[in-house]
């Protein structure tokens, strides 16, 4: 029997309806949380959000892939069976399976609509993004702040006024 490109499960004799190797499957859930784990603890650690938003993007096709068209074909979850290749399959309920990588997808779009909104609702000091000076808003001083921020002669001796004051987190 051809295996078709849009199906989801498998059809095995000893089952009325599609079923999964549940095996394999929690394999790939478990590389998934390993990569989660990685781009947000280098999120944290780093500050650097660059592997958190590519995971994000990758979860997102993984999912779409494992839903729409069919988990045979899903990155992670050929990874997952490769690694309990030489496991007895442990069959589990298909349909199950779909209604709870849907919730992850949605859960995952949510994620992204919202990182998008707080990336684009946020000043460029903020995230990490170096701005020019004349973009950031300039924030009232008090007297201790100004004499804190009074650039050295020496820096402005040298032409270095600016990234003094960038150094020091002046505006």
């Amino acid at each position: 029997m051809p295996r078709a490109l849009f199906q989801f499960g498998e059809m095995r004799p000893e089952y009325q309806i599609p079923v999964l190797n549940e095996r394999a499957v929690r394999a790939a859930a478990g590389i998934l949380f390993f990569l989660a784990l990685t781009a947000s603890m280098n999120a944290w650690l780093s500050g650097n959000f660059q592997p958190t938003r590519v995971f994000v993007v990758g979860f997102l096709i993984e999912f779409s892939i494992r839903i729409f068209v069919n988990p045979r074909f899903a990155p992670i979850l050929m990874v997952g069976q490769w690694v309990v290749r030489r496991q007895q399959p442990e069959w589990s309920g298909a349909p199950q399976k779909r209604f709870a990588w849907a919730i992850g997808l949605a859960f995952a779009v949510v994620v992204a609509g919202i990182a998008q909104w707080v990336y684009s609702h946020t000043p460029a000091r903020a995230i990490g993004m170096r701005a020019p000076l004349a973009t950031l808003p300039a924030a009232p001083l008090d007297a201790a702040e100004a004499e804190r921020c009074k650039v050295p002669g020496f820096a402005k001796a040298m032409g270095h006024e600016e990234k003094w004051k960038l150094h020091n987190n002046c505006q």
